[in-house]
């Protein structure tokens, strides 16, 4: 007898929309021939931004009122499809539903699937306050005088930070960290028994590219989303600027969209600055990896950027922020699978900018080498996927537990 198609769900946003979406699609493509059917419920499908080349084993279902966070309607459409395909798990990405009580008595399993570095929010709150205020001489007066009070003075920021995770942890079975520093800090700032068996560590995984090029060209790349809380793609303008008259064979490329997408333009216009340009969204981003030398990120935080482990599997060494714990688990002690700068010395950053673009070929292809071995040994499909089916298997087969 054939075994019974087991059907799951994840709920996002926007689809796609970053990285937690490519988690979930190359989640789908390994559990898929293993007899499991994957759902996406999703506020806005955007298929033109779906990655090329590859035909994904999902079925989108796009919700009604586009407002899963807080819509009754979304919910019920949600529980309706729950019972109508038979749905045994329900994967929140990032995602604290009001009405999820209502979505829980249907009896499916809920999973809290956190892509971030925990504890993050406090600051993306105060920072978006912030931009806010910028806006116009009132706006400013708002920040300084309801905003900042407000969020930094008072903490309440940091209040509906803790309630947001306090909330979502409660309300769900199982709980999804990317590594052991974010469990451990949940486990300390919320209080939590932790032999309590709810919280799981499981990385994000990555493949290797058909073919790999070692042959580089003289390219420091971006690839990600253009917005400012998290990415702060200024300070890569701002290094740049220190460093460009030093390297006057190389350029920068900036690889995708957001709203931070004029303010950058602003800046490097402003600056004056050349051989560094925006290049727009791109569904082949394997393009630019290809020709890149060296990927730059300088984010506030992150949880697991997947720019960084698909930049090692084409041999493109990383320079980053030490700003995120899953900095060391990506690249190991500094210097070993890429580079690690303190955050946020602009100056040094670019100085280890400088430093990776000059080194003698012998050491810097000794080094693509290794990071792509790396991914090929560690980041494996086969162990990461393995550890998302123990878990949706063992919430499946053991009902309550």
């Amino acid at each position: 007898m054939a075994e019974k198609i087991r059907n799951i769900a994840f709920v996002h946003g926007d689809f796609p929309f970053g990285g937690a979406e490519k988690v979930t699609l190359d989640i789908a493509e390994y559990l898929a021939p293993m007899g499991y059917r994957v759902y996406i419920f999703t506020t806005g499908f955007r298929k033109e931004r779906m990655p090329a080349g590859k035909e994904y084993q999902v079925e989108i279902l796009a919700l009604p009122q586009k407002d899963v966070v807080k819509s009754r309607a979304d919910a019920s459409y949600i529980c309706g499809k729950i019972k109508e395909l038979d749905i045994k798990v329900l994967v929140l990405v990032a995602k604290r539903l009001k009405h999820i009580d209502l979505i829980r008595d249907t009896g499916v399993r809920t999973v809290y699937a956190h892509h971030n570095m925990p504890f993050h929010e406090a600051r993306a709150y105060i920072d978006r306050a912030w931009i806010k205020g910028q806006r116009s001489p009132l706006r400013h007066l708002e920040w300084l005088l309801i905003s900042y009070p407000k969020y930094v003075l008072f903490g309440q920021a940091k209040k509906r930070e803790f309630r947001f995770y306090r909330e979502s942890y409660d309300e769900c079975d199982r709980y999804v960290m990317l590594c052991d520093e974010y469990k451990d800090e949940i486990v300390r700032r919320l209080g939590l028994d932790p032999s309590v068996n709810k919280l799981r560590v499981i990385e994000n995984y990555q493949t290797l590219p058909d073919r790999i090029c070692y042959d580089k060209e003289n390219i420091i790349l971006y690839t990600g989303r253009l917005s400012y809380a998290d990415k702060r793609l200024d300070r890569l303008i701002d290094a740049w600027s220190l460093i460009y008259g030093k390297l006057p064979d190389w350029k920068v490329l900036i690889v995708g969209d957001g709203k931070e997408k004029k303010n950058l333009e602003k800046k490097i216009r402003k600056a004056g600055l050349p051989r560094i340009s925006l290049e727009g969204f791109s569904n082949d981003p394997g393009k630019y990896y290809e020709k890149a030398s060296i990927l730059a990120l300088v984010s506030t935080y992150e949880g697991w950027p997947l720019s960084m482990t698909e930049a090692q599997a084409n041999g493109v060494i990383p320079v980053v922020f030490g700003s995120f714990a899953a900095a060391r688990h990506i690249l190991g002690e500094n210097g070993e699978y890429g580079f690690i700068v303190e955050p946020f010395d602009i100056e040094a950053y670019a100085e280890t900018l400088y430093k990776v673009a000059t080194m003698p070929e012998n050491e810097s292809m000794d080094m693509r080498k290794r990071i792509t071995e790396k991914v090929r040994t560690v980041h494996t499909m086969e162990s990461v996927g393995e550890k998302w089916k123990q878990l949706f298997d063992s919430l499946i087969d053991n009902p309550g537990k």
